[in-house]
């Protein structure tokens, strides 16, 4: 389970925002609504230790995260953003080849297995400026599948795909939730309230503007 207790983010005097307190328990969805500027994408990445909170604890199992012992926690969670982390000049199999020389000892069949999942295997040698935004999207979201993690932390995650990629990885976040894990996402498109039937453990905490 992750707790998040009275988390704040203040920038240069500004509060984004104050206070926030919700649990997620393993197999469930927590879906951050709220509108522009509310700091959504700020408290994904607090949670992803990406961004230092002002105020606040973290526990996750009964553990409080802290700054000096958070490689464990940090180690089992994945931050995803609309094409984060990808070279348009690389194709999508030497950007993961590359990544994953990074973080894991797995080879070339864990790259192919996650673009099969993905169903985009026939963009895996195509340089990445030649493929659509949603084939990129594609490809940032096989990272899900490649790196094993317990808590899939998504910004904006249904960003450019077509209906048949919402389908797709609706089944796979579906499929992710049923094994245990966690998932925190945003959704301005509202993508995932078609699928609100299928999401049996789904909440939804909602940020105000200040």
């Amino acid at each position: 389970m992750l707790f998040v207790e009275n988390i704040s983010f203040v920038i240069d005097r500004r509060i984004i925002f104050e206070k926030l307190t919700f649990n997620i328990s393993n197999g469930n969805l927590l879906k951050i609504m709220g509108s522009n500027g509310c700091g959504k994408t700020s408290l994904l990445k607090i949670l992803a230790f990406l961004y230092k909170r002002s105020s606040g604890n973290i526990f996750w199992n009964g553990n409080l995260i802290d700054d000096d012992k958070y490689y464990v926690y940090t180690n089992n969670i994945i931050f995803v953003s609309c094409r984060q982390g990808l070279s348009l000049l690389l194709t999508p199999f030497e950007n993961f080849d590359f990544y994953l020389s990074l973080v894991t000892d797995k080879k070339k069949i864990c790259i192919n297995d996650a673009f099969h999942k993905m169903q985009i295997e026939n963009c895996i040698d195509v340089k990445c400026f030649e493929l659509s935004s949603g084939q990129l999207q594609r490809v940032v979201l096989s990272r899900l599948i490649i790196q094993n993690s317990k808590i899939w932390i998504l910004d904006e995650p249904f960003s450019y795909l077509d209906y048949n990629g919402i389908i797709l990885f609706n089944n796979i976040v579906i499929d992710f939730l049923n094994s245990g894990g966690i998932v925190i996402l945003t959704d301005h498109s509202d993508s995932i309230k078609f699928f609100s039937n299928i999401y049996k453990q789904k909440q939804t905490f909602c940020l105000s503007r200040r």
